[in-house]
């Protein structure tokens, strides 16, 4: 490892708080269920009212795929979610503060993602988001894997850090 693995350009006071990030977590959990149950309808899945704690597979099915999409669509073309913009945060990686491309939003929705397929609170889901209570710069271990961080938008630098999207190979962020 290079020093500049360790480096951030990204200062402490620009991290978002484990609380912002748990108000856009909510946020988008609660779109995730309308656009669920707007899919269910679409798809003709019955959901028994009787049976509130048995999710049919469809519904199971329909969920993780909107919530595949939901996620790695916002993050890798706007580095937010509704949820995130309501809390006023966004992803981006931490060592350009760029927003993130495919692969690491992939990665972002998959560690807690896939735990969470099953029906019912995936212990190992929750364990991912909570990590961010411990870490340092309230990171999830989804994010570690990404090599991602959620800032404020109200952040003082605004703009991504050139001279290090330049070295990744990533050109000209305003371009």
């Amino acid at each position: 490892m290079t020093d500049r693995d360790w480096d951030s350009p990204i200062t402490e006071d620009e991290i978002a708080s484990f609380w912002r990030r748990v108000l856009g977590f909510l946020a988008d959990q609660a779109i995730l269920v309308i656009i669920t149950l707007i899919l269910a309808r679409l798809l003709d899945i019955e959901i028994e009212e009787d049976d509130a704690l048995r999710l049919p597979a469809g519904l199971v099915i329909t969920r993780a795929i909107a919530s595949a999409v939901y996620y790695i669509a916002f993050t890798t073309t706007r580095g937010q979610t509704p949820g995130k913009m309501l809390a006023g945060t966004r992803v981006v990686m931490e060592r350009t503060g760029l927003i993130p491309g495919i692969g690491p939003s992939v990665l972002r929705w998959a560690v807690p993602g896939i735990p969470e397929i099953p029906p019912g609170i995936s212990v190992i889901a929750l364990f991912v988001r909570v990590w961010g209570l411990v870490d340092l710069r309230n990171r999830g271990l989804h994010d570690k894997v990404a090599k991602t961080v959620v800032i404020k938008l109200d952040r003082p630098t605004k703009e991504p850090y050139p001279e290090l999207a330049e070295e990744e190979g990533r050109g000209d962020p305003s371009a």
